[in-house]
């Protein structure tokens, strides 16, 4: 894989137009202006879908107008980026992934961004089991035909995910390693992009969360052969954990949070975490993250930050033997 980032820097440095540099401290009656909320990958996915359910919200609860923004490109770099150069003063805000606070680092040093130091945890929102599917013309119905096809087909197998260092990524990378399996990775713009080209045969298996899936499951235009939770999705009640698919120790989930950028006032960061927390553990947002099976993590900052360092930590191993390219 070869992105140069310094593109990306110049590009971020020109669309946004923000310098680092400002006052810490919180202003008297914050927010007293619109906010912007950056997610880093196209309308659509997981973490597109639970910003705006919380933007909608938040916005009526704060009382300003809350901008989604989908700035998307370099594997989630160029959002994430927005955010990171951003003044620190609550105006802004963004989502993270495992993506772009954890995989894109290790898999590329250059980053323009430290997730370790260039931002303030506001609070996770939720874990969102990844499902194996194929495309159902493969001729298997379960994981054991599917390992046992693979190593009869090494390297003809197609997997997609939303980019290299994507939760997609980093699943089929630890499907493989503990299979013993050897696939052809096939990386797209986001984690919701590569199901039109599984439903068309193009690809022929693929890993994420249940948003993006269920529809396609459910009309049998995509199989599905194992989900990666420790249990059974309400919504997929026949489909085994891949666990009980005999795929020890694939003890893995995406994950999205909120963060922003380094230097926002302690204050700032309560009011939001307090907010956010509330919106997700109560009705209608809880409702709807329950119909898509998505577990609902929101946290103290502290704790989602902790996460964070436990990803890179998980990350590492995966990505260890990891292809640069494709």
């Amino acid at each position: 894989m070869k992105s140069n980032y310094s593109v990306v820097l110049l590009a971020c440095t020109f669309m946004s137009g923000l310098a680092i540099a400002g006052s810490t401290h919180a202003e008297d009656g914050y927010p007293s202006r619109q906010i912007r909320l950056i997610v880093p990958s196209l309308p659509g996915g997981n973490e597109d879908f639970v910003a705006r359910k919380v933007a909608t919200i938040l916005s009526q609860r704060l009382g300003q107008p809350i901008v989604v923004e989908n700035n998307t490109g370099a594997d989630g770099a160029i959002g994430t980026t927005m955010i990171a150069q951003a003044k620190p003063d609550g105006y802004t805000i963004g989502i993270g992934t495992p993506g772009t606070l954890s995989t894109n680092k290790l898999l590329q040093p250059d980053l323009p961004y430290d997730p370790k130091t260039d931002f303030e945890a506001i609070t996770m929102a939720i874990h969102t089991p990844e499902i194996l599917v194929i495309n159902p013309s493969l001729p298997v119905k379960t994981v054991a035909e599917l390992i046992s096809y693979a190593k009869a087909h090494p390297g003809e197998l197609k997997v997609g995910n939303g980019g290299l260092g994507s939760s997609q990524f980093v699943a089929s990378m630890l499907f493989q390693k503990l299979t013993g399996t050897k696939m052809v990775e096939v990386a797209y713009k986001s984690g919701a992009a590569p199901v039109p080209d599984l439903v068309a045969g193009r690809i022929q298996v693929f890993m994420t969360g249940p948003l993006a899936l269920l529809p396609f499951i459910k009309s049998g235009q995509l199989r599905a052969l194992g989900v990666g939770a420790d249990e059974r999705l309400t919504e997929l009640p026949d489909v085994p954990t891949l666990k009980e698919a005999g795929v020890d120790g694939f003890d893995f989930s995406s994950w999205y949070g909120f963060v922003a950028p380094k230097g926002t006032p302690k204050d700032i960061i309560d009011k939001l975490n307090q907010n956010i927390v509330d919106i997700l553990t109560k009705d209608p947002v809880k409702t709807d993250l329950n119909k898509i099976d998505d577990i609902i993590a929101a946290d103290t900052p502290d704790h989602f930050h902790q996460m964070i360092e436990e990803e890179f930590k998980i990350d590492s191993a995966v990505l260890a033997k990891a292809p640069s390219e494709n």
